[in-house]
């Protein structure tokens, strides 16, 4: 039997709808979800050491012109030695005075305490005057007080001693850690090979992301080239979106700051440099 023209117009357009309306549910949901990957815009950063010379002397050696890469441990630069060697000759003099001093008053108290204890005897034996012993017994107090006077002038002599040497020491600055040189003016070796993207993640998405999450991160300088990197901090409280951030949603005013470090081998990323990160979304 054949069934009426309407009925048969109407069934495709039935079908129709009803994937029509199957279609917005999908696009629907998936709008709720968001998208699958989150944009971030930040610039490269690099962690930076001070260093600051300890001694007010003249620079005597630069062992590295300015932008020369070092090593954890390199010689950066020399200090005037001069004037600290010249203080450190006087105090290991002023050293073995001191020691000479000490085995003096030593020598001195213990031939005090014979004679005290020999002068007691006689007096409790009653051969001797009380004068006598009184005499006996003030002279090696002199001596015990004199032979402990020497040894804290040997402990200051020797103190002194080691405070130069440290000194001496302090004239010779090494790189605390691998980086680059850069020069007098500003003392501070920033570490390129383990550079890292300072980055402000809306508080919608925290909680999509996670530390050691994978990202890619592409620079101005290098737009068709992506860096691998990794998500390892994220900040524990939220703050107002920096001035200097302009975020996607303009709405978002709370974000976390977040770092994803980046492997620098080559050393071609240098600090300042913009730089977009890509972080895949959590499903």
């Amino acid at each position: 039997m054949q069934l009426p023209l309407k009925k048969k117009l109407l069934i495709p357009l039935v079908i129709f709808l009803l994937l029509a309306e199957v279609l917005a549910l999908v696009f629907y949901y998936r709008s709720q979800r968001g998208p699958r990957a989150l944009m971030l815009s930040g610039t490269v950063e690099v962690t930076e050491v001070e260093i600051s010379p300890e001694l007010s002397a003249k620079i005597v050696i630069l062992h590295h012109r300015e932008g020369d890469e070092v090593k954890q441990g390199d010689p950066l630069l020399d200090l005037d030695q001069s004037d600290v060697v010249t203080r450190l000759r006087v105090a290991e003099s002023a050293r073995r005075a001191a020691a000479a001093q000490v085995s003096l008053a030593r020598a001195k108290m213990e031939n005090s305490q014979r004679d005290y204890n020999r002068n007691l005897q006689l007096y409790q034996a009653k051969v001797i005057a009380a004068s006598n012993y009184d005499a006996t017994k003030t002279a090696y107090e002199v001596a015990k007080n004199t032979y402990e006077a020497s040894q804290n002038q040997y402990k200051g002599a020797q103190s002194q001693v080691e405070t130069l040497q440290v000194q001496l020491q302090k004239t010779h600055i090494r790189s605390p850690i691998t980086g680059v040189f850069p020069g007098i003016v500003a003392m501070t070796v920033g570490d390129l090979r383990n550079p890292w993207v300072r980055v402000y993640i809306g508080e919608p998405d925290i909680g999509k992301v996670r530390l050691g999450q994978k990202a890619f991160v592409v620079t101005d300088a290098y737009p068709q080239r992506q860096f691998s990197g990794t998500l390892r901090y994220i900040a524990s409280e939220a703050e107002f979106t920096p001035k200097n951030v302009q975020t996607r949603e303009e709405r978002v005013k709370l974000v976390y700051e977040a770092r994803v470090y980046l492997s620098n081998e080559e050393g071609i990323l240098k600090p300042g440099m913009p730089a977009d990160v890509t972080l895949r979304l959590e499903e």
